[in-house]
């Protein structure tokens, strides 16, 4: 069986790269609760060099509660509410 350990990266923490080292994957955050285009592209690189997978861990614009209160949205997210212009950080090719 293999395990996938996870981790939430690229909050601001001054850890990541240790974090990197014990993980098989990350979630870059890219949306309004933390996270901006520099911090986003360097976890990126980070993972990268240490063959970490990535993915995406958006939010929507609310950093009084981390991006996690209700907001009374359908199921489909309008283009930039989900913080699309971070996000656009980690489609560029490194």
């Amino acid at each position: 069986m293999k395990v996938d350990l996870n981790s939430d990266l690229g909050e601001g923490a001054a850890h990541d790269d240790e974090i990197l080292s014990l993980v098989s994957s990350a979630n870059i955050a890219c949306g309004f609760h933390a996270g901006n285009p520099a911090s986003i592209f360097n976890s990126i690189s980070a993972a990268k060099e240490k063959g970490v997978a990535v993915g995406a861990h958006p939010s929507l614009d609310d950093r009084k509660n981390f991006g996690l209160s209700g907001r009374g949205l359908s199921g489909t997210l309008h283009r930039g509410e989900g913080g699309d212009e971070p996000c656009q950080a980690a489609r560029r090719p490194l």
